[in-house]
Formats: structure tokens, sequence, C-alpha cells
């Protein structure tokens, strides 16, 4: 029987990321980079996202990619950060950068980083070619006052992604930017939690929530799974794009 091939990931201890590692289990196996083992994926690093990628257990890392097919990479991994505008005491504004700069390290620099130094491992799966995944977010094409340091870091992303696009041909690096939609999460949550004053548009979501459009993670992570086995020439035509798994459209 052939070994399934591996896909190495962020985020996959809770959220969207916990549920494509169980959706995609009869599919792939799975190695999680997280900062708390969960247990659910088939080999777990612990691994800081607030660190460069060298300040991690490189070593380890490296060990299983040279002895695995690791066909992919998926950055699952997403905070919200500081809410509400930057404060106007000196103190305050202190606090919030540096929560804007971790956010932007934890839901796009990382990322970037691993993608760099995982690259050169990444192996073909049959006739598809190695990719990269992000879950992006409407927040990186749509502002949201209050949730700055998020659509910022999620819109940074997306971008690095098109650049990656610009960089490899699909048949060498497919870059693939998901929009899942929205999903009834622990950050889903922390944002219905904000106050009306601190994040004006949050009453769109309490809508969402209300009238039952919030989707699961289960259902988000099953649509993902089926785009990755989908035929290569369809992966192809999303090489750079912001796909939206809801409905197939293009942001």
């Amino acid at each position: 029987m052939t070994e399934k091939p591996w896909l190495v990931g962020t985020g996959f201890s809770r959220g969207i990321g916990a549920a494509i590692v169980e959706v995609g289990k009869p599919h792939f196996q799975f190695l999680s980079l997280c900062r708390k083992p969960s247990g659910n994926a088939d080999i777990e690093i612990p691994w800081d996202l607030s660190k460069p990628f060298f300040e991690n257990k490189t070593t380890e890392l490296f060990k299983y990619l040279n002895e695995k097919k690791v066909v992919g990479f998926l950055h699952c991994a997403g905070i919200v950060g500081p809410t509400g505008g930057s404060p106007e005491d000196l103190d305050g504004q202190k606090k919030y950068w540096e929560e804007f700069s971790h956010t932007m390290d934890v839901n796009a620099t990382r990322g970037l980083e691993i993608i760099s130094a995982l690259s050169k491992f990444l192996k073909p799966r049959s006739e598809h070619p190695p990719f990269v995944l992000h879950l992006s977010s409407g927040a990186a094409l749509n502002p949201y006052v209050g949730l700055d340091a998020y659509c910022t870091s999620k819109a940074a992303a997306l971008m690095a992604f098109r650049i990656l696009a610009e960089k490899f041909p699909a048949n060498k690096l497919l870059a693939l930017s998901i929009l899942p939609g929205t999903v009834h999460t622990d950050m889903m949550r922390k944002m219905l939690s904000c106050n009306e004053s601190d994040v004006p548009k949050i009453s769109k979501f309490h809508k969402l929530q209300k009238t039952g459009m919030l989707s699961t993670p289960q259902e988000s992570a099953q649509k993902i799974i089926d785009l990755l086995l989908s035929s290569r020439e369809k992966l192809v035509t999303l090489h750079g794009k912001a796909y939206d798994v809801r409905n197939g459209s293009l942001g």
C-alpha cells in the first residue's frame, strides 16, 4: 500500500486547521507546527510563531522533511490581534503596537518564512505540483475599522502569495489563497465579543450568527480538502488568486 503524502502546517490544533486534519486524514498525513500539542496530527513539533524560523526546532523538522513525501504546506494559524483604534496615551500605544506587530508575525511573516525554508523540500503529488496554502479572509479585501491589525496582516499575506505566484510557475509551486467564508471558530467568537464602538461593522457578524449563516469549521475544511483533491487543471487556475470555497468566486 502506498504511503499517504504528508502536509505540514500551522494552526492544526483548533478551528479550521484542526478540522482540515480531521477531514483530510483518509487522504493525507499531517505534521503540525504547534505551540501546544493537541494529539490530532500524526506528528507534532513544538513551534512558536512569535519567533523567527531558525529559533524553533528546525533540526527535528528537517529530519522529517527529508524522510517524508511532503507535498504541501498550509498556514492556518491566525489571531485577531488588538481591536479598536490605537489609543491616545503613550503607554497604551506601546501595548497596542506590540500586539499589532505580533499579529503581523503570526498571520503573515512567520508563514512566509516557513515557506521560504520548506519550498526546496516539497515534492509533487502524482500529477499535482507541490503547493503552499494560506487561509485568507474577506478582511484581506475589505477594511474593517477596529480590526486594523487583522485586516492589514491578512492583506499582507494575500499580496505575498500573489508575489509567490509571480516568482514560481504553477507547475513548480502552487500558491493558493483560500477564502473559507465566515466560520464559527474561537477567533470569530472573539470578534463577536467586540463592542460596536470599537468595531463599527461587528453587527454584520452578529446578524450572520443570529440567522445561522456562520459555517462550521468542518464545512469549510471539507471544501478545502475537496479542492486539494480536485484536478491539477483546476488548481493551476487558482495560482495566485483568492478563491472563495463557498461559491467558487475569485477575490
